[in-house]
């Protein structure tokens, strides 16, 4: 009994460290940061395709990308979560990528962007992508006539090695800016 108690409080501590240092999970969507956030595992990478289909095009900074989209367009308060966390995509396939979400759960906003390292990976990431589209379809059906609309209209969609997804009222001056970053 004693053994399961100490057990129990050294897994305890562990798990309290390891929540006090933001691991394991989403960014707080209560943060009340006025510029865009980026979760840890959104980091900005620079490496080598690493083998299969070559890069298509130069590659692209999603996070500059992102802020492009957020001068240039008028967007709910955003914050950035974990894609591999809350959907299970294949971030490691990707160079660079980033993941916004109005904070404000009655909004759909969304802008995915992932620039996947290896053309013979875009395949996989657009899949993936669209699964977490459709677990938000299902999500919104039932809850919110609006943002449901806005989810099922959504497409995932490809430019080269750019998978991306655009959930916004304004997603026509959105998707320009991504295509005219090719």
């Amino acid at each position: 009994m004693k053994k399961q108690m100490k057990q129990w409080m050294i897994t305890a501590t562990l798990t309290a460290a390891l929540c006090a240092c933001g691991g394991g999970g989403a960014q707080n969507a209560s943060s009340s940061q006025s510029a865009p956030a980026q979760s840890a595992s959104s980091q900005e990478e620079t490496t080598q395709p690493s083998g299969g289909q070559e890069t298509q095009g130069a590659a692209i900074d999603t996070k500059a990308l992102y802020e492009q989209i957020a001068s240039g367009v008028t967007l709910p308060d955003m914050a950035s979560i974990d894609p591999e966390f809350n959907y299970g995509i294949s971030t490691q396939l990707c160079e660079s990528f980033v993941f916004y979400r109005a904070k404000e759960v009655t909004k759909a906003d969304t802008i995915a962007l992932f620039f996947v390292r290896d053309g013979a990976d875009v395949a996989q990431v657009q899949s993936e992508l669209e699964q977490a589209k459709s677990f938000d379809v299902e999500s919104a059906d039932g809850y919110n006539p609006d943002t449901f609309e806005l989810f099922s209209n959504s497409e995932i969609k490809t430019e080269g090695n750019l998978v991306y997804w655009i959930v916004s009222e304004d997603a026509a001056p959105i998707e320009q800016i991504v295509t005219s970053a090719q």
